[in-house]
Order: C-alpha cells, then sequence, then structure tokens
C-alpha cells in the first residue's frame, strides 16, 4: 500500500513539472512560467489534467512500452514549445497545430535565420533528461498489479474527457479560459501552451452558416451586373503582390537620407493608392494571396490556419476563374520552390493555366538569398509576349524577404538615422535596401509594359509587414 502511494505521489508530480517546463521554454522564462502557474490555478490545472491524461494513458501496458510512449511524448511536447518560443520571437505567433503541414517550409526559411539554435536548447534537454531520468529512478522499482495499472489509465482517459467535455460545453470559461480570436500569442500566453494548442484542434470544426446554401448563392450572383460595357475589351491584368511592400517612412523618429521607393511613391501619387489591411504580420504569405486573389476573408478560416496548405484540395472560384471565363490566359508566377505553400497543387484549383516558379529560372540574379525581383520582372513580360489574346498574371516577389542582415547587400544607398539602437538600424537599414531593389524592379515592369503597348491594368499591393528584428524591436525602438 505504501508503494503505491508513493508512486501516485510521483505519477501526480511528474505532469506539474513537464506543464512548467514546457511553460517555461514556451515563454523564455522560468520565472513567468511559476508566476503564470500560480496565477492561474484553473488554467494550470486543465494544462496539468492533459499532461496527465496523456502521459498515463498507456500506464497500463507493458512498462517497456509504458517508458519508450512516456519519453517521446514529452520530448515532443518539450521540442514544440521551443518551436513555438522561436517562433513567436521571429513571427510574432505561436506554433499552430497546422504549422505541423509548413515543415518543409520552415525548415527551408530558417537556414536564413541566426540565432534559432541557442543555449537554451541545452538547458531545455538537460531539464528534460533530469526530469525524465528521476522519474523514471524512483517509479520503475515500484511493482503494481495489474488493477493499480489500469485504474491509473483509466483516470488518465476520464482526465482528457473531462476537459474535452470544457471546451465542448464552454464551462472551460468559468475556470478563466479566455477565447482571444486571432490573437493567438495572447492565446497561449493566458490558457497556456498545451490548452492553446489542443484548444485550437478542437476549434477547427467549421458550423455551416444559417441561410447558407447553393440557392442563396445563386439568387446573390443574379442579382449581380457584369459591369462590362464593352466585352470585346480585354485588358491583360497583372496583380503583383510585392514581398514586405511598405513606406518605412511612416515609423516615428527615424530619418532616411533618401526616400527607399521614389518610383513606386510617384506611382501613388498618379494612380489610384491606399494603405491595405493584411491578415498577417511578419509571414504567412499566401494567406494574403488567398484573400486577394479569391476575394474571401481569413475571419472566416480557423485562426492561424492557411487555407493553400490545408484547405484547398478541389476546384474554386478565383480570379483566375473568372478571367478564364473570358478567355483571358491565366499565369502564376514565383521565384522560389513550387512546393512552398503548396502552390504547385494550388494554384492548379484556382484556375491557373500554368505555373512558373524558381525552378525555371537558370543561375539568376540573388539578392543576399533570394531571387532578385527584376527575374520575376523577365518571366512576366516575357509571358506576355509568348501568348496569344488577353492575359492575367499573378506575381508574387521575393526579394525583401527577411531577414534583413547586415551583410546582405554588397553597399548601401541609404543611411538611417534617429533614436534606434546600432543594431535596429542595421536591421532596418538592410530592410530599406531591399525596398530599392524592388522599387527599380517595378519601375522595369512599367516600362516593359509600356514597350508592349498592350491595354494593362496592374494592381500591386504588399503582403505583409516585415518583420524588422526578433519581438518587433524596431517597431518598439521606433
Amino acid at each position: 500500500m505504501k508503494k503505491n502511494s508513493t508512486m501516485m505521489i510521483y505519477i501526480m508530480i511528474f505532469p506539474y513539472l513537464m506543464v512548467v517546463l514546457i511553460e517555461a521554454i514556451h515563454r523564455g522564462s522560468l520565472w513567468e512560467a511559476l508566476v503564470w502557474t500560480f496565477s492561474n490555478p484553473m488554467i494550470c490545472l486543465l494544462n496539468y489534467g492533459l499532461i496527465l491524461g496523456v502521459t498515463q494513458l498507456a500506464f497500463f501496458v507493458k512498462k517497456g512500452v509504458y517508458w519508450v510512449w512516456l519519453f517521446l511524448l514529452t520530448l515532443v511536447m518539450n521540442v514544440v514549445a521551443y518551436i513555438s518560443h522561436v517562433k513567436v520571437e521571429l513571427r510574432g505567433d505561436p506554433f499552430l497545430p497546422w504549422d505541423i503541414f509548413l515543415t518543409n517550409e520552415a525548415t527551408n526559411v530558417s537556414k536564413e535565420f541566426d540565432g534559432i539554435f541557442s543555449f537554451s536548447i541545452v538547458w531545455m534537454v538537460l531539464s528534460f533528461l533530469v526530469i525524465y531520468v528521476l522519474y523514471f529512478w524512483r517509479v520503475r522499482r515500484l511493482r503494481t498489479s495489474k488493477k493499480i495499472n489500469l485504474a491509473v489509465s483509466l483516470v488518465a482517459g476520464v482526465c482528457i474527457l473531462l476537459i474535452y467535455n470544457t471546451m465542448e460545453t464552454g464551462a472551460a470559461e468559468s475556470m478563466g479560459i479566455q477565447n482571444f480570436g486571432n490573437e493567438q500569442e495572447k492565446n497561449y500566453e493566458h490558457n497556456g501552451m498545451i490548452y492553446g494548442f489542443i484548444g485550437n484542434i478542437h476549434a477547427v470544426r467549421h458550423n455551416k452558416m444559417e441561410g447558407y446554401n447553393r440557392n442563396a448563392i445563386v439568387e446573390i450572383a443574379k442579382k449581380q451586373s457584369s459591369g462590362q460595357d464593352d466585352p470585346s475589351f480585354k485588358p491583360n491584368v497583372i496583380t503583383l503582390q510585392s514581398e514586405t511592400l511598405w513606406d518605412p517612412t511612416l515609423l516615428q523618429g527615424v530619418e532616411f537620407s533618401e526616400d527607399p521607393i521614389p518610383y513606386i511613391r510617384q506611382l501613388m501619387k498618379e494612380y489610384t493608392s491606399g494603405q491595405l489591411v493584411v491578415p498577417v504580420f511578419g509571414g504567412g504569405t499566401a494567406n494574403t494571396e488567398f484573400e486577394s486573389i479569391t476575394g474571401m476573408s481569413m475571419q472566416n478560416v480557423v485562426n492561424g490556419s492557411s487555407p493553400f496548405n490545408d484547405q484547398i484540395h478541389k476546384p474554386m472560384d478565383s480570379l483566375a476563374t473568372m478571367l478564364k471565363r473570358y478567355g483571358y490566359n491565366t499565369t502564376a508566377i514565383h521565384t522560389y520552390h513550387n512546393w512552398f505553400y503548396h502552390r504547385n497543387e494550388v494554384y492548379r484549383h484556382l484556375g491557373f493555366d500554368r505555373f512558373i516558379s524558381g525552378e525555371f529560372l537558370s543561375n539568376p540574379t540573388q539578392v543576399g538569398p533570394w531571387v532578385d525581383d527584376s527575374e520575376m520582372v523577365k518571366m512576366m513580360l516575357s509571358e506576355l509576349k509568348r501568348t496569344k489574346g488577353s492575359d492575367y498574371i499573378h506575381a508574387v516577389s521575393l526579394e525583401a524577404h527577411g531577414p534583413y542582415k547586415e551583410n546582405r547587400f554588397p553597399e548601401y544607398n541609404i543611411n538611417v538615422k534617429g533614436k534606434l539602437s546600432n543594431e535596429s538600424k542595421k536591421i532596418l537599414r538592410s530592410y530599406v535596401q531591399s525596398l530599392v531593389v524592388a522599387d527599380q524592379a517595378v519601375k522595369g515592369l512599367i516600362e516593359g509594359l509600356k514597350q508592349l503597348d498592350e491595354p494593362t491594368i496592374l494592381v500591386m499591393w504588399g503582403d505583409h509587414l516585415p518583420g524588422l528584428g526578433e519581438d518587433y524591436k524596431v517597431y518598439k525602438e521606433a
């Protein structure tokens, strides 16, 4: 009996230590993790119950299998917590369930970022191993009956079911859980890393809206006029989503030796222009792309997910499909890997006849780690010359993508002055230099279109604000 009691104590303590460790890794501070556990006891209890449930669910099986299960499961939890911490630092949002589908994309881009792997990984691994070895050393020597083992697993299963019920019934709110909508960083910070992550999985289910059916949509379409006065007039249409295109002169307390986007600014004065609100910050290019070419809002999509990766699996209407009905050639152009964000599949579902990706480039001009936007312009103009009839070209640039390292460019045209730290000035200077290159590419595109002498509509926007330093460093200092 005494052995059973001792074992139960260890079983109850282990999940709490895991909660603290996971929160400490995610938050980057052991002190903040401890403050959170004591300040939010009921929310901590929900996170504790989830870890107790999933770790002890296999307690009734052979102990060799149980120890392997426990080790792998808790190791994965801690690794996910660290990935989430890094993602918050770089992007401002934590690791989400659907990020699993972006493993290739994240691995590919992370090569360009410094400081991702640091001493904190050593601290994480050592802390995890110490907790696991101590637990293993104390519990493995305690022999228990099959009934006790089964009882532990049943309790674990009940914990999972009870917490799932709190999500279903809304009872979790009475325990302090809050719904922060699209603010995933606040979700994890308040509700805990584990509950925030699991809660997102639970939120994946879509409830059909009242009145939403095929007949209702058909009736709406009938009420819309074509808005086309002359059906024979079919100008080329180009949509250009420019990587991190933004006006950095909007930063307060910062001065530049010259305007980084003089040509684009002149276009803004001569043609329709304005500020665009996008659904992402510092990354998530494909979500802005989804909204812009389908007309659908990310507000109707599960928080933090990416339709390009987990929702577009069959043909759907977009600007490309609509223009195809009018006889347009439809082409998508992007100077990166065709598999990134599953564009090779998604563009086909969105109605594009062709997708010209970075794989088609032979020895392209590079700007730091990325392909120069001038290469994209060449592809666009070449496609317009190649085809007969009207074209719709959707292009996504890459050159201004982060990280904005000091040695990215061999020389810099613009100096940065203001109340920023030296590190922030270097980051900002690298970013504005990438805008100089992007501005020149847009100028080259416009001049090329003028030489073609074909009626063309060009619509251009930035996909999101740049990620200027870890934890919004430049923005905070400005």
